[in-house]
């Protein structure tokens, strides 16, 4: 996502608190598609609830919004909703932050989001 906080190495992060995937269908938008938007999350800032053209609902980053035609909104970007399950005391790879949460790869996992109350803010090297 280029509207994230990229790093040109990701940081190694202890997780302080385990998580657990809220949402098993993740929402996933291409650029250029047109969705709507519902509202901006309460406890979240920055997460709009979106609907896709073909029905799927979920939250997305409202930095990748663009105005469309009324009602509509274009994606900007590429975007995966994709969240991570984490335990506590595990290692990751946080890749990017963006309003509070964190895309992150989990060695042999894969990648997805994470809130960033549960991991640690201070980088670690690996053992």
């Amino acid at each position: 996502m280029n509207c994230a906080d990229s790093r040109s190495m990701p940081a190694t992060v202890r997780v302080m608190k385990s998580y657990r995937v809220a949402y098993a269908d993740p929402l996933k938008l291409v650029a250029g598609e047109r969705v709507q938007l519902a509202h901006e999350d309460q406890q979240w800032a920055g997460w709009i609830w979106c609907k896709a053209r073909g029905g799927q609902t979920g939250w997305a980053p409202k930095q990748i919004f663009l105005p469309a035609e009324e009602g509509q909104f274009l994606v900007g970007e590429d975007y995966d909703a994709t969240e991570l399950d984490v335990e506590a005391n595990e290692m990751v790879d946080v890749v990017f932050e963006l309003n509070g949460w964190a895309w992150c790869r989990a060695e042999g996992r894969g990648s997805g989001w994470v809130p960033k109350e549960h991991l640690s803010s201070n980088s670690v090297a690996r053992p």
